[in-house]
């Protein structure tokens, strides 16, 4: 039977937009039915190694086999003829697909669970709405435009780039379980309506590509990613999905993010609770993923991440009860009370050091100082009112950041520096110095004066 024959059957009155109920394999935007059951998720991959390599029985796609697999009739053309436009044909150990570029109707296809390497036969269905090819031997998902095409599934397979793949309507693409190394040959510009991406489980380093701004879900778990990038701008995105990574800390987001709704870190390296505070940008976080990491093993974890995002209504598996709730409330207020009236002064130093610093700065060079920097002074600093022990100590040290600001970095009780966001930046035009050049001052009583009245907010 040819794509092109017509038959005089009863048309079905529903078309299926899928071709199965096909799992997303985690949880929706809400977090719901979230991921504790998904630790073997892809255990497929570990029969991929050496299929390259090995020696595969593929059977030919045969006008018999297709004529058992047909279904669904539906109207074509102008709607006076009819054709069969559904066809699945998986788990039939098929590798030469060719005959497939006569069957011109099909919108619904199925070629998953075979040993296929070419699928260029389907650059003829150009009625195609959904294409699943997973658990093939494909090494690349090079299509032309196939204009109306909506749905792809290539995971687990051995696809290494996303070059080609520029259907102008798609709006699923799944390519978990593959080799994919970075995204940057996304093609975004063409992929307008994309709404969820799938790159579970492949080679990814990093998040940095051109995305697509459509996008509402992104799954980039099971890689090797280290940093979170190119994110930032994408105002549709829901939900983020980064769990088993390298992640250390969360730049890379930003108040653009005004939809996101669920995030998942687990089984990353997040070891410090004020990196939290880079997820206050997020105004409709509800969700929040962090088992499994450092973080989670510190005292009062839950609450003080309640504190710091009072509109999270779930961290890991629990939705917040009333009582953490109010718990974390009474610690906001209560260090609120304390750090206001601190703002003030902050400012108030921020000022004192410009004019104190500009003119040692300015003795300096023109003494042709070159020497290394020099610790000002160290203090102590409070978590909240509650801690009535300083919780670790601050080395406030400056440098000349391009020529015009002055940072305060803070470092624990060991004396290690951690660069993080700056407790007090000073701006204003400083004297040119050099780039390798650096500025030695020394300890002022007068400055340690300016500092024994400010406590650092964390």
């Amino acid at each position: 039977m040819s794509g092109e024959e017509l038959v005089d059957e009863p048309i079905e009155d529903d078309v299926d937009e899928t071709l199965e109920n096909e799992n997303d394999g985690d949880e929706n935007e809400n977090g719901e039915n979230e991921d504790e059951n998904n630790d073997n998720e892809h255990t497929d991959n570990e029969d991929k190694e050496g299929k390259e390599n090995e020696e595969v029985h593929a059977e030919p796609l045969t006008a018999e086999i297709i004529s058992s697999s047909l279904s669904l009739l539906c109207k074509i053309g102008t709607g006076l003829a009819h054709a069969y436009v559904k066809l699945n044909i998986s788990k039939r150990e098929l590798g030469d697909i060719s005959i497939l570029k006569s069957f011109i109707y099909l919108r619904y296809l199925d070629i998953s669970e075979n040993k296929i390497r070419d699928i260029s036969p389907i650059n003829h269905l150009t009625h195609l709405l959904t294409l699943k090819a997973d658990k093939n031997l494909l090494k690349s998902g090079l299509l032309n435009k196939l204009p109306y095409l909506q749905h792809i599934d290539f995971s687990n397979n051995q696809i290494k780039d996303l070059f080609g793949i520029n259907h102008p309507l798609l709006e699923k693409l799944n390519l978990n379980g593959n080799e994919v190394l970075e995204i940057s040959s996304f093609d975004a510009a063409n992929l307008s309506y994309l709404a969820v991406l799938e790159l579970r489980g492949n080679k990814l380093t990093s998040t940095k590509c051109t995305y697509p701004q459509s996008l509402k879900m992104l799954y980039l778990a099971e890689n090797a990613i280290e940093e979170i990038q190119d994110v930032s701008q994408l105002t549709h995105l829901k939900t983020l999905h980064l769990r088993n990574n390298r992640i250390t800390n969360l730049n890379g987001f930003s108040e653009n993010m005004k939809n996101l709704q669920y995030l998942n870190l687990r089984m990353n390296n997040i070891s410090e609770l004020h990196k939290i505070n880079k997820l206050k940008c997020l105004p409709m976080l509800r969700a929040l993923i962090l088992i499994d990491n450092p973080i989670c093993y510190e005292e009062s974890y839950r609450i003080e991440v309640l504190v710091i995002l009072r509109r999270l209504e779930r961290l890991d598996h629990d939705v917040y009860v009333d009582e953490e709730r109010k718990d974390a409330e009474e610690i906001y207020n209560e260090r609120n009370s304390i750090e206001k009236p601190y703002l003030m002064s902050l400012l108030k130093l921020t000022v004192a050091l410009q004019q104190l610093l500009t003119r040692e700065i300015s003795v300096k060079e023109r003494s042709g100082s070159k020497s290394a920097l020099t610790q000002l002074v160290t203090f102590p600093t409070y978590r909240s009112s509650r801690h009535v022990e300083p919780t670790s100590t601050m080395n406030l040290m400056i440098t000349n950041k391009s020529d015009r600001a002055i940072f305060i970095e803070q470092g624990d009780s060991l004396g290690n520096t951690q660069m993080g966001q700056p407790h007090c930046i000073i701006e204003g035009q400083l004297p040119v110095v050099g780039f390798n050049n650096s500025i030695t001052l020394p300890l002022q009583p007068r400055l340690i004066s300016l500092l024994s009245n400010v406590i650092p907010l964390y």
